[in-house]
Formats: structure tokens, sequence, C-alpha cells
């Protein structure tokens, strides 16, 4: 199990730092966008990338041993 856990908690970081930054860009895109149809769209757009970027957290704390262990 260590072996999967050495393999998969990097890639599931590089996946999260991905995720991370098309929250960051629809973020950006929301403040520039004048109100209206497209700005709120963008915001619900937001929430997908946000609730996966949490499930990748998530993962990754329980696949890490505590720490002192």
């Amino acid at each position: 199990m260590a072996a999967m856990t050495d393999v998969l908690v990097p890639a599931l970081e590089d996946a999260r730092e991905a995720h991370a930054a098309v929250v960051d860009r629809f973020r950006m895109d929301v403040t520039i966008t004048p109100p209206g149809a497209r700005r709120q769209r963008l915001e619900r757009q937001v929430a997908d990338p946000e609730d996966h970027l949490g499930r990748i957290e998530d993962r990754v704390r329980a696949m890490r041993p505590p720490r002192g262990a």
C-alpha cells in the first residue's frame, strides 16, 4: 500500500494544483465580468472545480500517514 501511496499522492497533488489554477482563473474572470447572466454563469462554474479540489485534498489527507507516526 505504501508504494501505491508514494505514487498516488504526488499525482493527486498535481491534480490539485491544476484544479486550483482553474478555480483561480474562473474567479479572476468573474471579477472582471460585468454583472449579468454571463457573470452568474461563471460564478456557478467555479463550484464544480472547487468541489473537485476539496475532494482531492480530502483524499490526500486520508492517504498520508499521521504526522509523527
